[in-house]
């Protein structure tokens, strides 16, 4: 309920997503983001009303300082584990039409 919060998608593959938020690394920690947890997401894919929702685990934390304004993004890898055949066939249409 409470430890929940949202991320912006940077790419997505059939194996797994990066995300992306504008709080600094420690933050990321501070609220029991680390490599190796597991995680649960739901999101939408664009153009399409169903939601998708998976389970990983946390394979890559990442901390990029912008060197001109000082901002900070963290970068948050997650690999799909016990994906369905339903999400996978959504993943696989979406990347084919962005290609």
């Amino acid at each position: 309920g409470k430890n929940w919060f949202i991320l912006y998608s940077k790419n997505i593959g059939l194996d797994g997503i990066m995300l992306t938020c504008e709080s600094d690394i420690e933050k990321i920690i501070e609220w029991g983001i680390g490599t190796a947890k597991e995680v649960f997401l739901s999101f939408y894919l664009p153009d399409q009303n169903n939601v998708i929702k998976v389970s990983g685990t946390i394979v890559y934390v990442e901390r990029n300082k912008n060197p001109v304004g000082g901002s900070e993004t963290a970068f948050i890898g997650i690999k799909f584990k016990d994906i369905s055949d339903q999400t996978n066939e959504q993943l696989k249409k979406f990347i084919l039409s962005k290609e």
